[in-house]
């Protein structure tokens, strides 16, 4: 049945996209049809994958890529750039989340563990990266105009893009999966707080970049500001924000859904005004009402709730913008990238685990939610590119994105087996009781 549903459905959507194309109608309402087209396809094939025991995002994921650009077309380029401000709202809901699962007094109690697997990941990921990389390129000819700098720049940048995880995956699977226990915790606090120390890392590496190839040490202090402005200003931001949620929470409190989606929107506009990071705003907005009010669990209900078509939107989104010709052309140093960095994730996470003293189930599957990428990864990778486009740009840009392509179709799959390994599925029933 549900098969017939999506050969009806890729029809229908074939004959509006082919059948009249040219019509000035048809080109008006493309994103608003390819909007409803994605919510019913993709949910439809999620369903479909869970036969097999694969997390629904990857049936979002999957269906992304096969009505995209890069296979049947059904959805255009043109009108996945305009689903952009959609698939960023999705984004800034799921950081809301985030915030909102990140206790104080569970990040105290887990202070020790989230510490020490944040630096042995950060520590490992660098070197596994960065020694098999460099490895690799001193073995290979030397091209007359690459000097040392170049490569180190190289390397480097590898490096600070393959320490970044993909919070809104976590989130998702444990979401999709009612999961709870000590693996999803630890999984959904590191990767907020990787998010940050990614971001400080990769701005370091981008000021010295500048400053190596192209002389520009007055760029170092302009990247050191921004730096500063983004992280900092955005927690602040985000934490008026969050104030902001609790008093209409306390005093209206009605239609919160709504006021979720206008209040997300609104963060994840004025933050791009101010050259904010909207996904780290969201988050201490989620934190704010969590932590310093008595309506977390409510706010993260509301969403729980109205999270299928957030999550749809996202994931299918992602996946019809995945480049597979990007793929295509670096494959083996892909597949190269991708092994040192599963390898670097598994062996940082058991001996951040093991200095910890965590318990065995964390020890062994806590790894299987740090091997999804997203949006910050893609950005910092199109960052690169834009910046040293007449070096090295353009080529780690593809090798970056082409990881990120294969990391966020693995990734679900193997965090919701290392969750059901760990027993934690179907565990989270405490939020069920809380009135709206």
């Amino acid at each position: 049945m549900k098969l017939a549903l999506l050969g009806i459905l890729l029809a229908v959507t074939a004959l509006f996209r082919f059948g009249v194309e040219g019509s000035p109608t048809v080109r008006l309402a493309e994103p608003v049809l390819a909007l409803g087209f994605l919510l019913l396809f993709s949910y439809l094939v999620g369903k479909w994958v869970l036969r097999y025991r694969l997390p629904m995002i990857t049936g979002y994921l999957l269906a992304g890529i096969l009505v995209g650009p890069e296979f049947l077309n059904l959805l255009s380029a043109e009108a996945t750039d305009k689903l952009h401000l959609i698939d960023q709202l999705a984004l800034g809901i799921i950081a809301l989340t985030a915030g909102g699962e990140l206790r104080l007094a569970a990040l105290k109690a887990q202070a020790k563990s989230l510490g020490y697997l944040v630096l042995m990941q950060v520590v490992v990921v660098f070197a596994a990266v960065g020694l098999g990389f460099a490895l690799l390129l001193s073995l290979l000819p030397v091209q007359p105009e690459q000097s040392l700098a170049v490569t180190a720049i190289t390397v480097l940048f590898l490096v600070g893009t393959a320490v970044a995880n993909s919070p809104a995956t976590a989130i998702a699977v444990i979401t999709e999966t009612s999961a709870a226990g000590p693996v999803s915790d630890r999984v959904i606090g590191v990767t907020v707080i990787k998010d940050v120390v990614v971001l400080t890392l990769f701005t370091l590496i981008m000021a010295v970049g500048e400053t190596v190839l192209t002389s520009n040490s007055a760029g170092v202090w302009h990247d050191f500001l921004h730096l500063f402005w983004s992280i900092f200003g955005s927690f602040l931001f985000g934490g008026v924000a969050g104030a902001a949620i609790v008093l209409y929470m306390r005093w209206i409190g009605e239609d919160l859904p709504i006021f979720v989606l206008g209040a997300t929107f609104a963060i994840t506009v004025v933050s791009g005004w101010l050259n904010l990071e909207f996904i780290m705003a969201c988050v201490a907005a989620g934190f704010v009402v969590e932590n310093f009010s008595p309506f977390g669990d409510r706010l993260i209900l509301s969403i729980e709730r109205s999270s299928l078509p957030i999550y749809i939107v996202f994931f299918s989104i992602a996946g019809a913008s995945l480049n597979l010709g990007v793929l295509r052309s670096v494959w083996p140093l892909t597949l190269l990238l991708v092994s040192l960095r599963l390898a670097g994730t598994w062996l940082g996470s058991r001996w951040g685990t093991a200095l910890a003293g965590d318990e065995p189930a964390v020890q062994r599957f806590v790894w299987t939610g740090f091997v999804g990428q997203a949006g910050v990864t893609l950005g910092m990778a199109l960052l690169i590119g834009r910046a040293f486009a007449e070096s090295f740009g353009n080529f780690l840009q593809a090798l970056i994105i082409s990881g990120i392509v294969i990391n966020q179709l693995i990734g679900p799959v193997i965090f919701r087996i290392g969750l059901e390994k760990a027993g934690e599925i179907g565990r989270k029933d405490h939020r069920a009781k809380v009135e709206l």
